[in-house]
């Protein structure tokens, strides 16, 4: 009998502890379970936040030193759908001694229906020759054709070291012919001689 009671109790000691480490394993895995839940929230919480600052910005923006384009009229134009060719020269122009406004046109089509939208006309155009949907000499004799643009003095910059190019663009009523520069030093002295020859400087 007194066995019988020793295995009894031995059973259900080990019941007893079998269900302790059962609870225990429970306890942990909610435990995880629970910080698992808790950083799901902190990072909800931090999206959140972050949609909402950046709402906030959208709603909100800040002040600029930049002033709008209307109140800084572009002195240049530079028609040309080398975009290449155009950052060379936009670079340029942030070297000059003076700062010059310059606005980018990306094909020779592109200029009259600009010009005839424009509040302040450009005090020099840099027109290239070669461009896909209309060329620099079409252009150039649709713009000298137009009684209000005949005066606005125009450049032709392009890659052509052709006399017979350079011929046509002054027949045509170029101001100036020049070659593209390679180099970004030789594109800034350029400038520089424009700016000066043309008066390109804000009244």
């Amino acid at each position: 009998m007194i066995r019988i009671n020793l295995l009894h109790n031995t059973l259900v000691r080990a019941r007893f502890a079998t269900s302790c480490v059962t609870i225990r394993e429970r306890i942990q895995a909610l435990i995880t379970s629970n910080e698992q839940l808790s950083r799901k929230l902190i990072s909800l919480k931090a999206k959140n936040e972050q949609v909402r600052t950046q709402w906030f910005d959208m709603a909100h923006p800040q002040p600029t030193s930049r002033l709008p384009e209307d109140t800084v009229p572009a002195l240049i134009w530079v028609v040309d759908d080398d975009q290449d060719d155009q950052c060379l020269l936009q670079e340029a122009l942030t070297h000059l001694v003076s700062p010059v406004t310059a606005r980018y046109l990306s094909d020779g089509d592109e200029l009259l229906p600009a010009l005839a939208l424009a509040t302040v006309l450009p005090k020099l155009i840099l027109l290239d020759l070669n461009m896909q949907r209309q060329g620099g000499l079409e252009t150039l004799q649709a713009l000298r054709a137009a009684s209000a643009y005949q005066h606005l003095p125009v450049v032709v910059l392009t890659t052509s070291e052709a006399q017979l190019d350079r011929d046509k663009s002054f027949q045509l009523g170029a101001d100036d012919f020049l070659t593209k520069p390679v180099r970004q030093a030789d594109s800034v002295l350029m400038l520089e001689k424009l700016t000066l020859d043309w008066h390109l400087t804000v009244n």
